[in-house]
């Protein structure tokens, strides 16, 4: 298993962002808000696996995406915030990275505002 083609911009040190795209796009998709963001924050911005620059690294799926960010992560930063367009894909990425190292996980949508990721009712505690 090859590493993700991860994009990064901004100064070392800087609260990180990850920016996770959805299906059939790639961390392009992000491009304006790593130009306004990265005076301030360090921007992560990977190519999931079969998409963008990561397309020959797969098959896709959720556990292995969740495997490689929470890889990404950890390598780099304590906290991070996290952007993304798909709510359902980032959350099941997320609840899968949450639940295999025991976290509770905080969202915030658009479409659902605050809530708790309810972990108990996607199999976990």
């Amino acid at each position: 298993m090859e590493a993700l083609f991860v994009h990064e911009a901004g100064p070392e040190g800087a609260p990180a962002v990850v920016f996770l795209h959805g299906a059939g796009l790639a961390g392009w998709s992000f491009r304006p808000q790593v130009t306004a963001l990265r005076a301030e924050l360090r921007c992560l911005v990977p190519d999931l696996p079969e998409h963008g620059k990561s397309r020959a690294e797969g098959p896709f799926s959720i556990q292995d995406a969740a495997s490689r960010v929470a890889d990404l992560i950890r390598a780099r930063y304590p906290l991070i915030y996290l952007v993304s367009w798909e709510e359902q894909r980032l959350d099941a990425i997320l609840a899968d990275v949450a639940q295999n190292h025991g976290k509770s996980l905080l969202t915030w949508s658009v479409t659902r505002g605050l809530s708790w990721l309810n972990l108990a009712a996607l199999g976990g505690e």
